[in-house]
Formats: structure tokens, sequence, C-alpha cells
């Protein structure tokens, strides 16, 4: 038997415990189905907390864990449930309340178990420093404080799921079903797994997070003289906007130019105009049913291929697969 633990605390997503715990149990249940019901269960499931006491959900429901999370001798694999957070000071602080578990993460990792980790819940498995130097995801819009927090982790977005070293790291919101559903199938096989994701509807062909990651439009720093650059820049998308256009109107050389944009948007100009256009891209493709030569004249691409190659780039999809996917106007 598989011994599956998912750790809870105060302030948790109701369904970053819940949900897992249902799909470990039907996965249980396929298997009594598959064996005639001669066959003990695959996995033991318990929830663990820091101190054995009940928690309370974000939603207010109260679930009383199995045990204390240093009772836990060992686990084929350990689920951070996810933070429900208001703020990022709230977040962080969240994170800090659960340096308390530390060396029991540690330990568990030591003795062979696999630790699992989405959405906010990376920012914890983050902070133990087990993933620096490691490959790992986390939500697409927590990308910047998750860099700055912890520069040392090889942080991709381009994946829903991503494995080094028995840490498993998944994207945001329902990303837990596509990683419970690895788990599965690592401890498992294949064929479980496969079994588990029809019954649940798991889209297991959903590899990457980059189709639903929206550009912030939002400025979001407070050099003034950058910010009225960035609102110039997304008034003017269908006109061929030149790096040097940019610097002109701030002023600057566009050494300088390029050295200050960076420091206020934490990229270059070049591609902050790149990802702004193909943002403006999908809202066409979102919501019109213009020719896709035309949405590419309307953000100022002149070379079809080169937006497609970017476009795909970006999100992981065609501009036509995108509209069939996303499109309000069909």
């Amino acid at each position: 038997m598989k011994k599956i633990a998912i750790l809870i605390a105060d302030d948790c997503l109701a369904t970053s415990i819940t949900g897992p715990q249902d799909l470990f149990s039907v996965a249980n249940n396929i298997w009594q189905y598959v064996e005639k019901n001669n066959a003990e269960n695959l996995f033991d499931i318990q929830l663990v907390s820091h101190d054995g006491k009940a928690i309370a959900t974000s939603s207010g429901i109260v679930i009383q864990p199995h045990k204390k999370l240093a009772d836990l001798d060992y686990v084929d694999f350990l689920l951070i449930a996810a933070y429900h957070y208001d703020s990022e000071t709230a977040l962080m602080k969240f994170v800090e309340q659960q340096r308390v578990n530390h060396s029991d993460i540690h330990r568990l990792l030591q003795s062979g178990a696999m630790i699992g980790a989405y959405c906010s819940a990376t920012f914890v498995l983050a902070d133990t420093g087990l993933l620096n130097h490691q490959l790992a995801v986390t939500s697409w819009w927590l990308e910047r404080l998750f860099l700055k927090q912890y520069p040392l982790v090889s942080l991709t977005l381009d994946k829903l799921v991503v494995e080094s070293n028995r840490l498993w790291t998944a994207g945001a919101t329902s990303s837990y079903l596509n990683l419970c559903t690895k788990i599965v199938e690592k401890l498992c096989g294949q064929q479980l797994s496969n079994q588990l994701s029809k019954v649940m509807l798991v889209n297991s062909n959903r590899l990457s997070q980059l189709p639903y990651m929206q550009f912030p439009l939002a400025i979001q720093h407070q050099d003034m003289v950058i910010a009225k650059c960035q609102e110039w820049i997304q008034s003017n998308l269908s006109i061929n906007v030149s790096l040097e256009d940019m610097a002109n109107k701030c002023a600057m050389s566009k050494r300088n130019f390029i050295r200050r944009f960076k420091k206020a948007v934490g990229e270059t100009p070049a591609f902050y105009l790149q990802k702004l256009r193909i943002e403006a891209a999908k809202r066409y493709l979102e919501s019109t049913n213009l020719k896709l030569e035309q949405i590419i004249e309307k953000v100022g691409y002149e070379d079809s291929s080169a937006f497609r190659r970017v476009f795909q780039k970006q999100t992981s999809l065609t501009p036509t697969g995108y509209r069939n996917k996303f499109s309000l106007a069909q």
C-alpha cells in the first residue's frame, strides 16, 4: 500500500485538501473494481498538520487531521496544501509560519518520499531550500514574486507539472489534478493513471499553463517616466514602434532607456512590446471574428511568419488553436 499525506494548515483552500484526497480515493475505487474487490486499497491517504490540531480552511470548513507531521515515519508522497491569499504580504507571512515544518519535510525527502506542491504552496516548498538549483513551476501570476524571493530556483512557466529529484511542482489552481495523476502514474503505472484521468475528466494532454497566462497591463512600479512610456506603447501597438521611438519619448539615450525600463518593468523594452502585442492578439482572437491577417496588422506585425512563431512560443498554441480553444465570438 502506498502512503499519501497532505500537509494542511489554517486558511488553506478546501479543494487543495479534499480534491487530492478524493482523487486518490477514486483511484482506490478503480483498483478495487479492476481487481473485483479482492485487493486492498492502493493508497492510504492521511491528513497531517504541524500540531495535529483541527484547521479551518479559507472557506470556514473545519478539518481534523489524522496526526502530526512529525509523527509520519515514512510516506511515499507528501503534498503541501495550497494557501488562499489575498495579497503578496499575506502569502509571504503564511510561508514564514510554515517554517516550523521545514525539518520534517527535509526528513521525509531524505527517507525517500516524494514532496509535491502547486500554486501558492510552491512558495512553502521553495522556502525550505530544497528547490534551489532545481527546475520548478508555480502559478503564472506569481512569477515575479517567486523569482524575487527564490532566485536560486530554476523557474519555468511553459510546463504544468515539473519533477526534479523527487520534488514535484505544478502551476495554478486546478493543476493539482494533473500533479496527482502523475503521482499515480509514478507509483502505480500509466494504465491506472489513464483510467483515473478518464473518470475524473482530467485532461492529461494539458501540459502547459502558457495558454492561460494573461500579461498584466496595469503599471506595477513607481517610475512615472517609464509608466507614461508604457501607456504610450499600449496606445500605439498598430504602428511600427522602434526602440529609438521609445527612448525619444522618454528623452533618454537608448542605452539609458533600456537600463531604466528593465529596472522598472523587469524586462527589456523589446520583450515587453512583444508580449504586449501577443496579449492584444489573444484578445482579438477571443472576442472578434477578425481574420488573422487583420489581427496581425492591428498589433503591429508586418511578418505573419514571425508573428505565428512568437505567438506559439508564448502561448504553446498556434493562433488558430488558441481561437478554437478560447473564442467567445464563435
